[in-house]
């Protein structure tokens, strides 16, 4: 189960990272706006493959979704109060900032998501 976590979480992270980097290298946007939207592309990309692909799940999506989500907004809160530390307050580059930050998120994501999708 590790192993597919991993290989969804790694085409999930790239996917991200592209569209953040793209958002605020290429179109100038705003570091903290940019995460957000490749958070939120990655959250529908990533709750359709964790939960057909990676745990195999059964459940219906209406009862997975919720608890989905609330697990996304604990982890990009941690992530992003980590982000605006490393940026705002150690003044670490942004593209490293993002990369340092999302490891955060998918420890925090893949501890809880294992209890959702396994029960």
């Amino acid at each position: 189960m590790i192993i597919k976590y991993l290989k969804v979480g790694l085409l999930n992270t790239l996917l991200t990272l592209i569209i953040i980097f793209i958002a605020i290298n290429i179109l100038s946007i705003n570091y903290n706006f940019s995460y957000f939207i490749g958070y939120a592309i990655g959250l529908i990309n990533s709750f359709i493959l964790n939960k057909y692909y990676t745990f195999n799940s059964s459940k219906s999506w209406q009862k997975e979704i919720l608890p989905f989500l609330i697990v996304f907004i604990i982890s990009y809160t941690i992530s992003h109060i980590t982000l605006f530390g490393l940026i705002e307050k150690l003044y670490i580059d942004k593209n490293m900032s993002i990369i340092l930050s999302m490891i955060i998120y998918t420890l925090i994501g893949f501890t809880l998501n294992k209890k959702i999708f396994k029960g």
